[in-house]
Parts: structure tokens; sequence; C-alpha cells
């Protein structure tokens, strides 16, 4: 958001391959003969940035045709770029890139439809000039010629791969407003956050570790699912050149564990389609870095991995899509939709898999599969905006509402984000998908830099052999959530008790912004502890259902513990409220929740509904008498 499959709101989009390196100040810049530089633009024609005297200042940004971050603030430049151009002020974007042709430069220009002026730094002048650590990275001269403000554009991003809901500091554009008014602007310095400058590489000498020996199969084993050619991140890692360019990129995000997303601490559950680097293949990355990028022996070089078209499990049995397009705008805060689709299914049937292929990959951060009753598409789409509606600006969204008056026929069946991989359930397993059932997509689409569209589409796959067990699932959640403002390490728990004997196939834990550490265990009733899951960095960029390499059994009696940690101080960067508030439970992506879905393989058709009322009786133990008004469980 990626595991087995996604789950309740995953990812990242790619987005977050960004991180900080620290930069040089502004004032330490700030000797920068700006009137020196005569650099061409990308049709090649030379410009002059500054004439001392005839301006009330310049303002720069470095800008990559790949970086996903810098694609983001596209739309946002060329509103400042229009805003202060009849203020005596240019605004230019600058590609820096040797990598980066002309061609392609005027390419990505016409893509984004970018109109404010851009620069072809192709020799790398203007860059060896004024230094940037990142893309995006602005500085802004006065009138004089002084470099007064070099950093981010604004805090739409507050950490490490951590977009917020929106901007609250502005101050690449308070400091052009500054050069207008002729002072100096309130901050000189905010740290950039974006993908990181970093030389073209050459094909360099021997080392003791070397890109054919040692990095390649790395990176081929943990890396390049999303990161080839047409896939779902914003650059390619399967050939030397792409990955020497970005050698201290991949040692710095693999150092931090931003990359691979794996959330999961290892060794605290063991889980299918694992992705995460050991130390040593971490000291590895590194050391490659650190020796500037040797390539080696063409020899030693692992054949590249080759993945196939289409349907990752074969052909389906059927296949839906999205009946109209969605429109995604530029930029601005991530969309969510929820669309329902009636299914054609003249009778019941048990499902082995789902799978999901995102019709638009630059946009599509994660999906979640679900089904309805029938009557449910009705349900789901009285006056609602079609072809999906937004889940935030509806409170409670209207499955739960569904759910709060029965819920019967209501299943979850997967979820998808990038470099996810669908499971078939164990032999004898099945979903059950009912005659008349609605298809219910809920999904997340982070903006590209340009106005987009999308048009998903989702696989069905139908058991072919007898279901002796039923899959089913529950929510271990805790509601009565109350995280008081500036509190860094708030702690919740729960437990259910198990009221019938199931095997766990997987578990996917959720929480919003607020999220820190989420960990789940099984005390089986002769006190042996079962460890599931701990996820101790959580992020809700990246969240994932997470599908047990062995399905774990647990008898009757066993106790589900959640424990989890909130972190609801100024410090977290991902915090939607400044200064913090009160926060509680809702849906709203600035409220919290705090949930981990269990999915079981069921002995008995009747045990759903004995989990569904254990579950009920855990939350009216969080409210008392209060829930019963809300939330009642369905007559057997």
């Amino acid at each position: 958001m990626r595991p087995s499959c996604t789950l309740l709101t995953a990812v990242l989009l790619i987005v977050p391959c960004a991180f900080f390196v620290p930069s040089a100040r502004a004032d330490e810049a700030g000797r920068v003969d700006l009137a020196a530089f005569h650099p061409s633009d990308i049709d090649g024609k030379s410009q002059t940035l500054f004439v001392p005297g005839s301006t009330a200042g310049v303002g720069i940004v470095f800008l990559s045709t790949e970086c996903p971050v810098a694609r983001r603030y596209l739309p946002e430049i060329g509103r400042l770029a229009e805003q202060f151009a009849g203020q005596g002020i240019t605004v230019y974007g600058v590609i820096s890139d040797r990598s980066v042709t002309r061609a392609a430069a005027k390419r990505w220009q016409s893509e984004f439809q970018i109109e404010f002026p851009v620069l072809f730094d192709a020799s790398g002048e203007l860059a060896a000039g004024v230094q940037p650590t990142h893309t995006p990275e602005a500085f802004v001269f006065d009138a004089a010629g002084g470099l007064v403000y070099r950093g981010r554009i604004d805090d739409f991003y507050g950490g490490v791969g951590r977009p917020r809901l929106k901007a609250s500091r502005f101050e690449f554009r308070d400091a052009l407003q500054a050069a207008v008014d002729g002072r100096k602007p309130a901050v000189a310095y905010a740290e950039p956050v974006g993908c990181p400058v970093e030389d073209v590489r050459t094909a360099a000498a021997e080392g003791d570790v070397t890109w054919c020996r040692d990095v390649a199969p790395i990176l081929f084993q943990n890396c390049v699912a999303c990161h080839r050619e047409g896939a779902v991140a914003p650059f390619a890692l399967t050939r030397y050149e792409d990955a020497a360019r970005r050698a201290a990129w991949i040692a710095e995000v693999t150092r931090q564990r931003r990359m691979p997303p794996w959330k999961a601490r290892p060794g605290f559950g063991h889980f299918q389609g694992e992705r995460f680097l050991n130390q040593d293949e971490i000291a590895t990355l590194a050391a490659w870095a650190k020796a500037d990028a040797p390539q080696g022996d063409a020899a030693d070089l692992p054949p590249t991995p080759s993945f196939p078209d289409g349907w990752l499990l074969g052909k389906p049995d059927m296949v839906v899509r999205m009946p109209q397009a969605i429109e995604i705008p530029a930029d601005g805060a991530d969309v969510f939709r929820y669309i329902a689709i009636p299914l054609d299914i003249p009778e019941d049937k048990y499902l082995s898999a789902v799978d999901f292929h995102a019709g638009n990959p630059l946009v599509v951060h994660h999906a979640i599969i679900a089904a309805g009753p029938e009557g449910f598409f009705e349900e789901m789409t009285a006056g609602a905006e079609m072809p999906g509606f937004d889940p935030l600006k509806d409170g409670l969204p209207r499955w739960l509402r569904l759910q709060q008056r029965g819920g019967k026929g209501f299943q979850l069946l997967g979820a998808w984000a990038p470099g996810s991989r669908p499971f078939r359930f164990p032999d004898g397993v099945g979903a059950p998908l009912r005659k008349g059932s609605t298809l219910l997509l809920q999904v997340h689409y982070a903006p590209s830099g340009k106005p987009e569209t999308d048009q998903s589409e989702i696989a069905f796959y139908f058991c072919r052999t007898p279901v002796t067990r039923m899959a089913g699932g529950v929510g271990l959640n805790v509601m009565n959530l109350k995280i008081p403002a500036g509190e860094a390490e708030h702690r919740v728990s729960t437990s259910m008790t198990l009221p019938v004997d199931a095997t766990l196939l997987g578990l996917g834990p959720h929480m919003h912004l607020l999220g820190r550490q989420m960990k789940v265990t099984a005390v089986k009733p002769d006190g042996t502890v079962e460890p599931l899951i701990w996820v101790d960095d959580w992020d809700w960029n990246w969240q994932g259902q997470y599908r047990f390499a062995r399905p774990i059994r647990l008898p009757q009696g066993t106790r589900l513990d959640l424990e989890a940690v909130f972190d609801n101080s100024a410090n977290n960067p991902a915090n939607p409220h400044t200064p913090p508030q009160l926060v509680r439970f809702g849906r709203k992506t600035t409220d919290e929740m705090c949930l981990c879905f269990l999915q079981f393989a069921l002995d008995e058709p009747e045990d759903q509904q004995a989990l569904r009322k254990a579950m009920f009786r855990t939350v009216m133990g969080q409210f008392g008498s209060r829930f019963r008004l809300l939330f009642r469980p369905a007559s057997p």
C-alpha cells in the first residue's frame, strides 16, 4: 500500500520512493552568481536567468522526469509560476540529469502539459553551481541575485514517504512573495523531500562488491516485480545503468527499511511472499554504493526475471470491468472511490481466488474487493454519484451501515496493491459468492501530476473441486478509541475468544495516520502463545493482507490478543491535525481505527455466525449497553 494482498486501504502509491538527505543552508550557497548562467531550455533556446535590477527575483525548481514526488508537484509549480509572472518573478523548472535526452524531456513536458519554462541543464553547470540534493528542490533568488531560500515547496510530504492530507506550510510560495515585497523570507531553509540527485554512472572498475555478482540477485529477488519497464514503480532497476545511478538511493531506503515495502517484523509470524532484506543484504547494497557501484563480470549476472503477461493465475472464469472510467485530478489529496457492480451469477458459487488488474498503475494505490448480497447494489448506489462515490464524504460507508443492520451475505474477498500476488485458497476451501451478488470495490487513487483515468478489472476463479470448508472472517476491533491530543505513545488493546475450532489463513492490520505499532498473538487453551504479526513501523501508505506460509490451526477457546500504539503528538509527521486534537474512532482518514481482519477456513457453515457474535460481544464489552443500539448481529 506488499504481501499477498493488500487489505483495508493499502498503499503507497509508489510515491514514497522519497527520503531526506541533508543539504546546504541557503546562506552557504548565497554567493552563486546567477547572472553567469545562460542555460538553454528544452527547445534548445538560450536563456538568461538573471539580469541585476531587471526583476524582483527568480525561482528555480530542480525536477526529474521520473521522480513521483516531483511529478506530483508539477501542477502546484505551474500555479506559482502563473501567480508570480505578473509580479516580476519568473519560476523555472530545471532538468539536470545527463541520462535524460532532450527528446525525452520534451515528451515529458508534453505529457504533463507543463507551461512554465523548463531549462535543460545538459552540462550540469547550473546544478553544480546551485548544488541541489533532491528533486524537487526549490531555490529563490532576490532582486540583487542573492539566494534567500532553498528547500521543499511545501510540507505536503510530512516525512519519508508520508504525504499529508493537505499542506499547511508553503515555504517556496512565501519566499517568492518575500522577494516581490523586497524583504527576506521568514524561512531560509526547509529540508526537502524527494528523490536524491545522483551522478550518472558509467561502468566502474571491479570491486569487492559488484552489480553482476552481488547486487543484481538481491534486486531481482526483491525489487523488480515493481521496478521494471511497464510496471507500477516510477523507474526500472533491471539494468546496471538504471541501478548504478541510484546506488545511494538504494542504499539509503534499504537501510531505513523503506524498501522493499514489507512491514511485518521478520520472525514474528511466517508469511507467503515475504520481501524483506537481511542485514547482510543491506550491508552489501551499502558497500556497493560506497565503492562507486562497480559493474563486475557479466558472466556472474543472473538472468533477468521474466513476468507473465495477463492474469497471474491463468485464464479466469469471469472478468468484471468497472462500468465507467474514474477520473483522477492532477494533484491534491488522494482520491477514494467506492464502485458497486451487479454480478451476473445465476447460481451460488464458491471462489478459489480473486485477482485485480489496475487499469492505470500510475495512480491505483490499492483496491479492496468485497461482495454484498442480492439487493446490495441498490443499497449501495441509492442517491450516490456514479460510477462511484466518495466514502469520506458519506460518514460511515454504506456497507458498514448494512453490517449494522445484520450483515448477512457480506463477504470480503481480497485486495490488491503494487507488487502483490494473488493466492488460491487451500484445497477444499472456498469463499461463498451468492446468486445475484453485488461486487463492491474500494479503490484508493494517488494523483500523478497530470489528469488520469482508470478502468480496472477483477478476475474470479471458481472452485472446481468439492468445498468442505468455507472461507470466512471477522475483525478484531477497538472501537472505543479516544486518543488524547499531544500523547506520543497511546496504547490500546482488545481480546476475543474463538467460539469454534478454526484454521487461520491470513490477517490484515489496519490503522490510520496516528498508528505506530500493532501486535497480534494467539494464546491457545493450553497456554501456548502463537505469534501472528507485529507491525512495529506502521505506515498508512503500506498496509497489507498477510497470508501465512502454513495455515495455523486454532482450537476453540483460543484467545486472540491485539495491542496497538498511536502517536497523536506534533512530532508525528503524518498527524493530520495542526495542532494535535482529540481523535476518536471514525471512518474518515482524519479519524482513527484499530482493526485486524482475520481470515479463517471454517469447519461448519454456521461457524461464521458464531465468529460474528463473538466479535460483537467483544465490541459491546468496550461500550456496554450503548453499543446494542447501533450494532446487532444477524439472526441465525
